[in-house]
């Protein structure tokens, strides 16, 4: 571990001007120790340069995997009216994950809104906006959401699985099991996938 960390910032020292080494460190140092990757991306933040929306996008997911969303939040909305246009709208679509996992969904909805106004056809807001949808038991409004998500983009594992949520809601037990078996299909170890299609069959006694 010390010697790959070592190459590592070998690699960083030796491209200064690459952002890929710059990530790939900061990801190495997450899998044991968040708040040494976190210092580290602030450190490359801090120096400026090409790739420093990216950097910061890479700080807000380390703290959201940690469930440290006020920090994570902090992160995002640093980038969320950059020039670079599509990371802002990353981070912006973060922002409003953020929102819906606090409980806040009307300030989520309001920037859902903001997104697709600007992209119609976003499937991260599309998503998003289907599971405050199927908060409030709109169904029907949040599968079509997420069909919408998922003409767009078909390896949405997200999306499959919320559309499974929104299928239990109908009651229709038989396509949530296809919709998560298709998420297991994309993402082997979705948790969230793999917990619902559990708890589909035990109840079904197919086990």
């Amino acid at each position: 571990t010390a010697d790959a960390e070592a190459v590592l910032r070998q690699a960083v020292a030796d491209m200064p001007g690459r952002i890929e080494a710059k990530l790939a460190l900061a990801s190495f140092l997450a899998e044991n120790d968040t708040a040494a990757a976190a210092d580290t991306l602030r450190g490359f933040i801090a120096e400026g340069g090409a790739g420093a929306t990216q950097l910061q996008l890479a700080l807000g997911d380390i703290y959201a995997r940690e469930g440290e969303l006020d920090e994570a939040a902090e992160a995002y909305r640093a980038v969320s009216g950059s020039a670079d246009k599509e990371g802002a709208l990353l981070a912006r679509n973060q922002l409003a994950r953020i929102a819906v996992k606090q409980g806040k969904s009307g300030e989520a909805a309001a920037m859902i809104e903001e997104i697709l106004k600007a992209d119609p056809k976003n499937a991260d807001a599309l998503a998003s906006r289907a599971s405050i949808r199927i908060a409030a038991r709109q169904t029907d409004a949040a599968i079509a959401d997420l069909r919408q998500a998922l003409d767009e983009n078909p390896r949405f594992v997200r999306a499959h699985v919320l559309l499974a949520n929104a299928q239990l809601q109908n009651g229709a037990v038989e396509l949530a099991k296809s919709s998560l078996v298709e998420a297991l299909k994309l993402a082997q170890a979705y948790e969230p996938a793999a917990t619902q299609l559990a708890g589909l069959l035990i109840r079904e006694q197919r086990f």
